[in-house]
């Protein structure tokens, strides 16, 4: 048989190390809902940090800990379709076939059934009309063209909702409205902090640092392995709120994720509501960053619900279709992705790379407010510039409120790790609202 196949989502998973006895926690209820995955194979030193930290007894109480499955090989490459799936299996059969630089325009229906699939350049070559191919199928058919794409090329082929085909010049052969609806996606937000000047990051690597390049791309070509074989997300935890935090979300401006909870998450002892990671570094545009080192917080909801839709707005392949991100259009969603905020930044406060925030990249609360953001404190900023650094902290006076130390844990059979203790923040209603 000969098969034409737009191949998407072909991964070679493979599971890294065991976690180390340092790192090993009692488990207490597996269908409890706080999780903690850590990837200790690539594990750097602020991956670790996290691990240790939310090991600490006055944070939060989790109930398992393993390793995350990876999806980057031995060679340090990450796993995608051509090498997992298309490389492999062309070496060895004669009967799959790939089309490049194509883009399908519609599924060929005849009697009601699927026969084969019309497709187009990927890109417009030759005006209102492009070159059409035939490809027809000689037994089945299979459209795999990705959350996006699949919907727009049903609806050409004119299956979906009757009126919005009609509007849009195609012809109704299939009358299924729901083509198009439902668009999920992650509902993230990220939160970025100032780690201390010996805190091993990308951010020298991404802002183009000639020796660190040359280091860092010299070890991940010659032994595939480094930071470059990590996207540096490598520990990450999956929450549930507890029944004291549900009733304090009740009084916050939006209590409307207490009809979501009671609908969906109460009775899901498997489903986490909030996921959040740790990022060894800032990976958006360092230009608009002050210097230094930094982590980053990002947090999203597991099963929003928001929904958004996308929809063809003509027959034309190449059409921009009319899409929808509908991003947090729920108003059940802004209460757990303000909880997940909190609940990620009491995490990275306790870190022992933890310096401060940038504070540009948080919420902006009150000034007096004891959940406003500061920033670098004087000894950092210090510990940054060097002895030779002239204007260093030039601007803490007494005008200013820098970031105060913690409190100095004491020895605990609990907690071997020596971070510094920091109280709980306290948010009120006007901060949640400033979120």
């Amino acid at each position: 048989m000969h098969w034409t196949i737009l191949a998407t989502g072909f991964l070679h998973v493979v599971s890294s190390a065991s976690v180390p006895p340092s790192l090993e926690i009692h488990v207490k209820d597996v269908t409890a809902p706080n999780i903690v995955n850590v990837h200790v194979e690539n594990a750097n030193t602020v991956t670790q940090d996290i691990v240790f930290t939310y090991g600490k007894c006055d944070l939060v109480s989790f109930d398992e800990i393993h390793d995350t499955i990876a999806k980057i090989s031995g060679g340090g490459r990450r796993s995608d379709a051509a090498h997992a799936y298309i490389h492999s299996t062309r070496a060895k059969h004669s009967n799959l076939h790939l089309k490049c630089n194509t883009r399908v325009d519609k599924i060929i229906i005849e009697n009601g059934r699927a026969v084969g699939v019309a497709t187009v350049p990927a890109k417009p070559l030759d005006g209102v009309d492009p070159p059409r191919r035939i490809f027809r199928a000689r037994k089945q058919s299979i459209i795999s063209g990705g959350t996006l794409s699949s919907p727009l090329i049903l609806q050409r082929s004119g299956v979906g909702d009757p009126e919005k085909l009609q509007r849009a010049g195609v012809k109704p052969l299939v009358n299924l409205p729901g083509v198009g609806r439902n668009f999920q996606d992650h509902l993230l937000t990220f939160s970025v902090y100032r780690a201390k000047p010996d805190t091993d990051t990308f951010d020298d690597f991404v802002r183009g640092e000639p020796k660190i390049q040359k280091k860092v791309f010299q070890e991940w070509n010659q032994k595939g392995t480094g930071p470059l074989a990590t996207n540096g997300i490598d520990a990450r935890v999956k929450i549930k709120p507890t029944p004291q935090e549900l009733n304090e979300m009740k009084k916050w401006p939006t209590p409307e994720f207490n009809s979501g909870w009671e609908s969906y998450f109460k009775n899901k002892p498997d489903k986490s509501a909030m996921h959040y990671s740790v990022i060894v570094g800032w990976f958006g545009d360092h230009m608009l960053m002050p210097p230094g080192e930094f982590f980053t917080m990002f947090h999203f909801l597991q099963y929003p619900f928001s929904r958004g839709s996308t929809h063809i707005q003509s027959s034309d392949p190449y059409a921009v279709p009319d899409f929808d991100a509908g991003f947090m259009n729920d108003k059940r969603d802004m209460a757990p992705m303000a909880w997940g905020y909190i609940k990620s930044r009491e995490t990275a406060r306790r870190m022992g790379a933890y310096a401060g925030e940038v504070t540009g990249m948080h919420p902006h609360f009150a000034f007096d407010s004891p959940a406003r953001t500061r920033d670098l404190d004087l000894e950092t900023t210090k510990a940054y510039a060097g002895p030779n650094h002239i204007t260093a902290g030039i601007q803490y006076g007494s005008w200013s409120e820098a970031l105060g130390p913690g409190k100095q844990p004491s020895a605990s059979t609990l907690s071997s790790n020596r971070h510094e203790a920091r109280e709980t923040l306290h948010y009120n209603k006007h901060d949640i609202e400033n979120f």
